[in-house]
């Protein structure tokens, strides 16, 4: 999916976008921080999206990306923090080996996207195809096209930004999830931005964040984020913050002050 297409054009910020309800006076910023599983079995095989043929499980490398990730997340010093994680196996064992020292919450609302009956029956050699055919009729509509009896890109945004919304005005929150869930839920905050891909180290880039990666959005009271931070290898992470490569959104002219954040490019790197 390019990048023109993953924006939904026209969208408002009550529309499936998400906002702020803390209140004003000196209350510490909200931090919401979006985890990818560490790489499972299937992820490593190249399968499908399938129901997990292969096992849910994660590789000796989506161990090292987890425990890796966690002790990342341990040298911000968040204090009051809470964990949620997706249903799936792989997300669960992700969320444990963090080491985070909380309790986690099974949240459904963080699962992948449920492909239903598109991969049934569908051999390992065929699952490659099966999936460039599904990524194809979603690119002909990206936000409405739903495999039979699975989601929709616009199901998954639901989904996701009620999880958001009520996150809101509790601190730091760490979510596992998945690469379709992360998907909608940059469409859900980033919902005034254009549809800018993540930078990756060495070029390149991508719309979802590879095994082990985090996405961090820092709530100011009352607005939408309007600065996205990215560890796309939380292995090869060398200091807390120092590691984080920030993106913010540049207002249009005349909206630096308004309460409304405003479409624009993303610009620079700054730090908290």
């Amino acid at each position: 999916m390019d990048a023109e297409s993953f924006q939904e054009p026209g969208t408002a910020q009550g529309e499936g976008g998400v906002s702020s309800a803390r209140a004003e006076g000196g209350v510490a910023m909200d931090l919401i921080i979006l985890v990818r599983h560490g790489q499972s079995v299937e992820n490593a095989l190249g399968a499908g999206l399938g129901p997990g043929s292969h096992g849910d499980a994660l590789t000796d490398l989506g161990r090292r990306q987890a425990v890796s990730c966690g002790g990342w997340l341990r040298s911000l010093g968040l204090g009051r923090l809470t964990l949620h994680t997706s249903p799936a196996r792989r997300a669960r064992e992700t969320a444990r080996l963090l080491g985070l020292g909380v309790p986690e919450t099974v949240s459904p609302a963080l699962s992948e996207r449920s492909w239903g009956r598109w991969f049934e029956g569908v051999s390992d050699r065929d699952s490659p195809d099966r999936l460039a055919e599904a990524r194809r009729a979603a690119g002909r509509d990206p936000w409405d096209w739903r495999p039979e009896e699975g989601e929709s890109l616009r199901d998954v945004r639901a989904r996701v930004t009620a999880w958001l919304s009520e996150r809101q005005g509790r601190g730091a929150v760490v979510g596992v999830t998945h690469g379709e869930a992360l998907l909608a839920a940059r469409a859900a905050v980033e919902v005034r931005w254009r549809a800018w891909p993540l930078p990756l180290p060495g070029g390149g880039s991508t719309h979802s964040p590879p095994n082990g990666a985090a996405l961090l959005y820092p709530w100011t009271p009352g607005l939408a984020p309007t600065r996205r931070g990215f560890l796309p290898d939380p292995m090869a992470a060398d200091g807390a913050w120092d590691s984080v490569r920030w993106q913010e959104r540049e207002p249009g002219p005349g909206r630096e002050s308004s309460g409304e954040p405003a479409r624009g490019r993303l610009t620079g790197e700054t730090f908290p």
